[in-house]
C-alpha cells in the first residue's frame, strides 16, 4: 500500500465530516467510499506534484486537510465514488457487487443510491470551492467540461445506448470520456496547483490523460474477462465485440505510455499494473478460454504480455 493512502482515508473522512453535515444519512456515503479501492486518480494528483515538490513537502500538505493538495486528492476519488455508485445501478450496469462487498443499491436500496450518488458529485465541487489559489476559476472550468455533460457524462450516455459499440472510434471516444477524462482532471488540475505553474506542461499532461485513460479502460477491460461478466458486460466488453482492434490498439497504447511516462507518474501506473497482471496473468487460462474464437486477439497478447510485465516493474 502506498504511504499516501493513509492521508488519503484520513483527508477523505475529514471532509465527509465537515461538508457532508451531521445525519445518520451520512452513513451511506462512508459505505460507498471507503474503503477506497486502489486511490489511483488521487495517486496521479501526488504524482504530478513530485514533479516540482520534495516528498517531505507533500506529506506536509497532505497532513493539512484544507491544502489544495488534500482537498484535490479527495474530490476526485469522491466523484469517482459517485460515478462507480450510479454504474453498479439497475438501469445502468446492475452490478450487484463493488469491491468485494454489496453495491450501495443492494445495500441500501436504489433511491438511496441515487441520491447518494448526487451527494458525492456535490460535494466534489463542494471540495473544490474551498481550493484557494489564483487558478481557481480554470479549475473550476476544467472540472466541468471533463466531468460535465461534454465529458464524463457523455462518454457514459454513449455506453450505455451502445453508441459505443458502432465502430473502433466510437469504442476510444466512449473509454476517452467516460474513463479518461477524471484522469486527465487529475493530472492537469494537479499541474494548475502546484509551483512553478507550466500552460505548456498542463497541456501535455492532458494528452498523456487521453493516453492514459483509454489504456487504463482496455486493460480493465482485459481483466474482467478473469471474472464472472453479467449481461451487460458481455455486451460491451471489446474483447468481446470486435475483431482484434482492441487488442492492437492496447499494445500501441502501452507502447506509447512506455515511451512516454516517466517518474512518478510512470510508478503510480505500474502499481496499477501490478494488480492487474494478477488478475491478467494470473487467469490467463480462463481469459484464453474466453477469447478462443478471437484468435487476432490471442495473437496480440503475445505482444501485450511482455508490455505489461515491463511496465509494472517498480524501478
Amino acid at each position: 500500500m502506498s504511504r499516501n493512502h493513509n492521508y488519503f482515508e484520513k483527508n477523505l473522512r475529514s471532509h465527509l465530516q465537515k461538508f457532508g453535515g451531521h445525519h445518520p444519512w451520512n452513513e451511506i456515503y462512508d459505505y460507498s467510499l471507503l474503503p477506497a479501492g486502489k486511490y489511483f486518480r488521487p495517486e496521479l494528483v501526488i504524482a504530478v506534484a513530485a514533479e516540482n515538490l520534495s516528498t517531505k513537502t507533500i506529506e506536509e500538505e497532505l497532513g493539512k486537510t484544507n491544502s489544495p493538495l488534500s482537498l484535490l486528492a479527495s474530490l476526485v476519488e469522491i466523484h469517482h465514488t459517485y460515478t462507480l455508485i450510479h454504474d453498479d445501478m439497475p438501469c445502468m450496469d446492475n452490478d450487484d457487487f463493488r469491491r468485494g462487498r454489496p453495491s450501495t443499491h443492494k445495500k441500501y436500496g436504489e433511491w438511496q443510491a441515487l441520491l447518494a450518488g448526487d451527494g458525492l458529485h456535490g460535494l466534489s465541487y463542494r471540495l473544490l470551492s474551498e481550493i484557494n489559489h489564483p487558478n481557481q476559476s480554470v479549475l473550476f472550468k476544467t472540472m466541468a467540461h471533463c466531468l460535465g455533460p461534454k465529458g464524463l457524462i457523455l462518454g457514459q450516455a454513449m455506453d450505455l445506448s451502445g453508441e459505443m459499440n458502432l465502430n473502433h472510434q466510437s469504442l476510444k471516444r466512449t473509454h476517452l470520456l467516460k474513463t479518461g477524462r477524471l484522469i486527465q482532471f487529475s493530472l492537469m488540475a494537479s499541474s494548475l496547483i502546484t509551483p512553478n505553474y507550466s500552460y505548456k506542461r498542463t497541456l501535455r499532461l492532458a494528452s498523456l490523460g487521453e493516453t492514459l485513460g483509454i489504456a487504463f479502460q482496455f486493460i480493465d477491460d482485459l481483466s474482467e474477462l478473469s471474472e464472472s461478466l453479467g449481461e451487460h458486460e458481455y455486451g460491451v466488453n471489446p474483447w468481446l465485440n470486435d475483431n482484434g482492434e482492441v487488442a492492437l490498439a492496447t499494445y500501441q497504447f502501452l507502447l506509447r505510455l512506455d515511451r512516454d511516462l516517466q517518474g512518478p507518474l510512470r510508478v503510480v501506473f505500474a502499481a496499477y499494473l501490478c494488480k492487474m497482471n494478477e488478475k491478467i496473468l494470473g487467469n490467463e487460462k480462463e481469459i484464453r478460454e474466453k477469447l478462443k474464437s478471437r484468435k487476432a486477439h490471442l495473437e496480440q497478447l503475445k505482444l501485450i504480455h511482455p508490455l505489461l510485465v515491463k511496465l509494472s516493474a517498480l524501478e
